[in-house]
């Protein structure tokens, strides 16, 4: 009697647990738990194609990838496909003085720091400013290939300084596809974010450009008359000037000299008395240095 007594209670405690369990937990069954713990999953997947799964439970049509650059998931979790970064100018840096008409080849350094690989359909080409002798329609290929996240490369272009003395600058950038329907990629540390700049300080070498000559007359046009003859002489720059006169009767001066302190004009003079008819006489002036040529020439004709 006792045992069915005890069988009793013990079915009477568990029917209420029971029932307190229900009250407070619902049917007490734990909803099944989503793989991505409520976030979408993350794909990975670099092949040729992928396939989504549609809202109803089946799959869509296979989706056609890019040929090239197919952006992948940045550890951040960020897509960044085509990006850079400038290293440094490997020649030329800014400022550098070249001379007028000087042929040079400017090179950066850029690192890759997208998720997509640079091939060789990337191009430089030329923007904007002072083209140095490029063609604007011309494109120049990295002639790379396999660029990845992390790599450097040089790019370089070989460019003419122009003739005149000055402070000249310009601007290349990069696109990603030789078709056309690529894209400028951004270079971050660049001033504008996207430009590779060419900054240079164009120095003429020294130079006489210029020489005008003229001649007078004083005195008899016969023997004792005097011819005076004149020649402008217009430099570049500072520096030194050779020169010499050279006249009809085959007599040449001694070499004489004409500094100039900057880029101007300076006249120099050289009388002749002729001791024969004044008829078909003349005077050239020949620069020695820096030219190495003759310059004009002055006809005596007296009056």
């Amino acid at each position: 009697m006792c045992k069915i007594i005890r069988t009793l209670s013990l079915f009477a405690v568990m029917t209420i647990l029971i029932s307190a369990c229900t009250a407070f937990g619902g049917t007490g069954t734990r909803p099944p738990r989503s793989s991505g713990d409520g976030a979408n999953p993350i794909s990975t997947d670099t092949g040729d194609q992928a396939t989504r799964e549609a809202p109803g439970g089946g799959q869509t049509a296979p989706t056609q990838a890019l040929p090239h650059r197919t952006p992948l998931i940045a550890p951040s979790g960020t897509t960044v496909c085509d990006l850079a970064e400038f290293v440094e100018d490997v020649t030329i840096p800014d400022g550098t003085v070249v001379s007028a008409g000087e042929t040079f080849t400017k090179s950066w350094r850029i690192r890759n720091i997208g998720t997509c690989l640079w091939d060789s359909e990337y191009y430089l080409y030329f923007y904007q400013g002072e083209d140095m002798g490029t063609d604007e329609d011309v494109y120049h290929i990295f002639g790379y290939s396999d660029v990845a996240n992390g790599q450097e490369v040089v790019v370089s272009i070989d460019l003419t300084a122009p003739l005149t003395s000055g402070s000249y600058s310009g601007e290349w950038r990069i696109k990603t596809n030789l078709s056309g329907l690529g894209t400028t990629l951004p270079i971050l540390d660049t001033d504008d974010g996207y430009s590779l700049d060419v900054n240079i300080t164009v120095q003429a070498a020294f130079a006489v450009t210029d020489v005008r000559l003229g001649a007078s007359h004083s005195g008899f046009c016969g023997k004792g008359g005097t011819y005076t003859v004149q020649a402008d002489i217009t430099t570049n720059a500072a520096g030194t000037v050779k020169y010499h006169w050279v006249r009809s009767d085959g007599e040449t001066t001694d070499q004489q000299m004409i500094k100039f302190i900057s880029a101007d004009k300076q006249t120099v003079s050289y009388e002749w008395s002729p001791l024969v008819p004044h008829t078909g006489l003349w005077v050239d002036l020949y620069i020695e240095s820096p030219n190495d040529e003759q310059f004009g020439r002055a006809y005596l004709n007296c009056p």
